[in-house]
């Protein structure tokens, strides 16, 4: 049986033939090949000869059938999913963020004020601000978490860098200078998604004794962040979700329903 393969005007050799495993491009014509990420032109020729047959892709692309769901290799190509979660300690932003990322089978983000904090030899984040760490935290904190995002095309993280932003002003707004605001400003704009986790819907921030047990500072971070995420999102068109269930699996099925999975 005579192969199909992708080509386009900028390959300079022959193309390769599909290497999905069950080879249903190939030999199956069941799903569409990608287009050429340069000119996003694309054709289909036989490689049974010498001479490649090109079939234009407009052409070429009426007439196949939808994409085969099943191809490994030559399905569809899905929507890049950059995913924050934000909010006060104690909503659930973590779990969630953990189950979803796993169920995306993309990254979640390992830094966070817990990994930078035993970076720097203390045991909670709260504790820097008794050594006087704070600007020292905060900078690291968010030069880290940058680092890590910027080299992924899709990640989930358990908090926005704006969220670190706000802890900052709660707890040294003073160490706030205008390139600390510009990483996190650079951060935010990175997002497609980002789900706000109010505080009335579900917090139990005495789920971890490091955390401030006052419920007054987490209803102060909850309205601060809130309007500040949802002005940032307006103005670079992420979109923006409440949290409206406090279940877990009632959480995972919103969430489902939010990112249409």
């Amino acid at each position: 049986m005579t192969k199909s393969a992708i080509y386009c005007e900028h390959a300079n050799e022959m193309p390769q033939v599909c290497p999905c495993p069950a080879d249903c491009y190939c030999k199956e014509n069941s799903c569409k090949p990608r287009a050429c990420p340069t000119c996003h032109g694309l054709k289909k020729v036989q490689t049974g000869n010498n001479i490649p047959k090109s079939i234009p892709a407009v052409e070429a692309l009426a007439k196949w059938p939808e994409w085969h769901q099943d191809c490994p290799t030559c399905s569809p190509p899905k929507t890049a999913f950059r995913i924050a979660f934000c909010g006060a300690s104690g909503t659930g932003k973590t779990t969630m963020a953990n189950w979803l990322a796993e169920t995306l089978g993309i990254p979640f983000n390992p830094v966070g004020s817990r990994s930078v904090s035993k970076a720097m030899g203390f045991d909670s984040p709260y504790d820097v601000d008794k050594a006087g760490k704070r600007a020292e935290f905060q900078r690291r904190l968010v030069a880290e978490k940058r680092a890590w995002e910027d080299h992924q095309e899709q990640f989930v993280t358990d908090r926005t860098t704006l969220d670190n932003l706000v802890y900052t002003v709660f707890h040294d707004i003073a160490t706030i200078d205008a390139a600390l605001y510009e990483q996190v400003i650079g951060g935010m704009e990175r997002y497609t998604h980002i789900i706000y986790c109010p505080v009335h819907v579900f917090c139990n921030p005495a789920g971890d004794p490091s955390r401030v047990a006052d419920m007054t500072y987490h209803k102060l971070y909850d309205t601060m962040i809130e309007a500040l995420v949802q002005r940032h999102q307006v103005r670079n068109g992420q979109k923006f979700v409440r949290c409206i269930e406090s279940g877990v699996e009632y959480r995972r099925q919103w969430l489902k329903r939010f990112l249409e999975l």
